[in-house]
């Protein structure tokens, strides 16, 4: 049966169920493209659905106060808890800490670590130090900025040079230029007037930032040595403002953030791959850090604030979470990652939405809808769905219309609940969520058919996860339609919003 509308052909249903635009801060809300967000605030893109979820909250592992830098020890399974006055403490993510200290940074310089034989090498702009299960030693090296492994050496860096301990010896800094085992060194960008502001180690080489803007890639070992000028209009924003993402680089700088390729070569610019947020990398300090969230195919970029704004690198696009603590670093282990806070380490977890157990609260804001005639919104359509049992209170709206997120009849309870009493549209009764329902599930055909016994068949034959709709038939009229939602407490996945829209 088709049904009739007195509207016709000026009738149609718009769905907005495609967020992987990102972010995007350059234009205005009504110029952005249908798959961006103008805002958007702890909800990024599930890569399995490519549809935009709430972010994971956050698990507290380990509790202690004053913490600097946090480094995690992957061989050992220990995390160096370093504190406010430099020194260096042995943890683990059981929730231990010593309270020995194992001894004390020897530079001033944000902590830089790689792993090497039996533990973990530490650079801070002094002499190296190395971690090497059970204690702290400090190595007579020159000055040691950063710290990486290359062909069974140690390479410190620091403004002027770049050294290579002899061969298989942390502790071996000797130069003998007729022995080509000893520790060797190197001036790249010879006599071009700059210091190095950072390197970054990759497959084959390293990509060595220079203050000027300008970039070199070294090569091969030594003694076959070569230095390879790769542009002179690559600028970073500060020594930690640049990670290697596979044989890639992502340098950030005041405005701009690029993608430099290991083959790149020239003296024009790389594509500027944050047109769409420079006012939020304006907003953010010259220390800022960059870091490969690889579990979840992201890039964070902390300034020490509780908002970080991250890059994804499947989507190629942007969105920010905020905590409800400042932030230090990242670091992860394994499919896992875990947060640095000033006074504990937590660790990402999907099943909540909470961090430093206080409920973290989403926002988003998309394009809105204007055209030349008034808009009538005849209903609206939402579905979500709820990744963990507890109880969120949020809401989408179009222009003035409010749709109340559908939520499981198990994750209604008043005792205990968190959520917010004031201007909390959800109801508690049944009766008054009459609209929001649960979506049938299909459940996997290969079951019946299957010659596999039920007993060894570890195929579910329904999913985990339910999804709800709600629904709003309404009548409002306006020259625009704005799109957005906000809420806390409980995850969910928003699979779509569907408006009836006509022309009048």
């Amino acid at each position: 049966m088709i049904l009739a509308s007195k509207h016709g052909e000026r009738e149609n249903a718009v769905i907005r169920a495609d967020f992987t635009g990102g972010l995007n801060t350059a234009l205005p809300v009504e110029w952005i493209n249908e798959n961006q967000l103008a805002e958007v605030i702890n909800m990024e893109i599930e890569h399995e659905s490519g549809k935009l979820r709430t972010v994971s909250g956050t698990i507290d592992v380990l509790k202690t106060e004053e913490i600097y830098a946090a480094i995690y020890d992957e061989k050992n399974e220990v995390v160096l808890v370093l504190k406010q006055d430099r020194r260096v403490y042995i943890g683990d993510l059981e929730g231990h800490i010593s309270n020995k200290s194992l001894g004390k940074l020897t530079g001033l310089l944000y902590p830089q670590s790689t792993s090497w034989e039996t533990g973990v090498l530490i650079a801070s702009g002094d002499k190296l130090q190395y971690f090497d299960g059970i204690y702290l030693n400090t190595i007579e090296t020159p000055k040691a900025n950063e710290v990486y492994i290359r062909a069974g050496r140690v390479v410190i860096t620091n403004e002027t040079r770049i050294y290579y301990s002899g061969v298989g010896d942390e502790t071996f800094w000797q130069p003998d230029s007729n022995v080509e085992s000893t520790s060797q060194w190197i001036e790249v960008g010879y006599k071009d007037g700059s210091e190095i502001l950072g390197t970054i180690a990759l497959s084959n080489n390293i990509m060595v930032l220079k203050k000027n803007r300008k970039c070199y890639r070294l090569g091969g070992e030594y003694n076959e040595w070569s230095v390879v000028e790769m542009g002179s209009e690559i600028e970073s924003k500060g020594r930690m403002s640049n990670c290697a993402v596979g044989d890639e680089v992502f340098v950030l700088n005041e405005k701009e953030a690029y993608m430099v390729t290991n083959t790149y070569y020239g003296n024009t610019k790389p594509e500027d791959i944050a047109l769409q947020v420079h006012s939020e990398i304006d907003k953010l300090r010259k220390d800022s850090k960059i870091r490969n969230a690889a579990p979840l195919r992201q890039l964070w970029i902390i300034d020490d604030k509780e908002n970080v704004l991250i890059y994804d690198l499947l989507v190629k696009a942007w969105y920010k979470r905020q905590f409800n603590a400042k932030i230090i670093d990242i670091f992860s282990s394994g499919n896992e990652v875990y947060v640095v806070k000033e006074d504990r380490i937590s660790k990402l977890d999907r099943g909540t939405f909470k961090d430093n157990d206080e409920p973290l609260k989403w926002r988003f804001v998309s394009q809105r809808l204007a055209g030349q005639h008034e808009y009538l919104l005849k209903g609206t359509k939402v579905q979500v769905t709820a990744l963990n049992d507890a109880a969120y209170s949020g809401q989408i709206m179009v222009g003035k219309v409010r749709i109340p997120l559908p939520i499981p009849n198990k994750a209604i309870k008043v005792y205990e609940n968190k959520s917010k009493i004031y201007r909390n549209k959800t109801s508690l009764l049944k009766a008054g969520r009459n609209r929001g329902h649960l979506l049938p599930q299909i459940p996997n055909e290969s079951v019946y058919k299957s010659e596999i016994e039920l007993s060894e068949n570890k195929k579910k034959i329904y999913g985990m996860r339910n999804t709800y709709e709600v629904e709003s038939r309404n009548v409002y009229r306006n020259h625009h339609l704005d799109v957005e939602g906000h809420g806390e407490n409980g995850g969910f996945i928003l699979q779509s919003i569907i408006m009836k829209i006509a022309e009048v």
